[in-house]
Formats: C-alpha cells, sequence, structure tokens
C-alpha cells in the first residue's frame, strides 16, 4: 500500500469565480496551501467545540440533535 494519497480539485475556467480561484492559487504550492487551510480549519472547529461546551447548558437526559451538515452553495451556477 503506498504511503501517499491523492486528491484532486477541479476548476471550471468558463466559470469567473473559479477561473480567479485557479488564477490565485496557481502561483502556489497548491498542496502546502491546502494542508495549511485544512490545518487552519480543523483548529477553528476545535476551538469553536469547546466555546460550545463551555456555554452550552447542561440538560438532563435529553439527546442533542446534531446540526446540519449541509454546506451552502459557493458558487453561482450560470
Amino acid at each position: 500500500m503506498t504511503k501517499k494519497h491523492v486528491k484532486s480539485v477541479s476548476f471550471n475556467l468558463k466559470d469567473e469565480v473559479e477561473q480567479q480561484l485557479w488564477k490565485y492559487v496557481s502561483k502556489k504550492n497548491f498542496s502546502g496551501y491546502v494542508k495549511k487551510l485544512i490545518i487552519e480549519d480543523m483548529k477553528r472547529k476545535m476551538t469553536e467545540k469547546k466555546e460550545q461546551s463551555n456555554t452550552a447548558p447542561v440538560q438532563e437526559k435529553k439527546s442533542i440533535s446534531k446540526p446540519s451538515t449541509s454546506m451552502p452553495k459557493l458558487f453561482s451556477s450560470k
């Protein structure tokens, strides 16, 4: 089994927003940049989780439903 795994990202250059993203990241170490963003996102989510657990009221034997994990649509389709 290989020790490296690859995740691809596609950019639709006909879409103006994605074209701007492509131009921005094409001048960078893309792999390192994406890894840095993932680390920052993980840290942010851990901080949010800690803040929520510190401010959440204590409930008696009631289950708390999980928040929706649906992602907002980032790019408008034309």
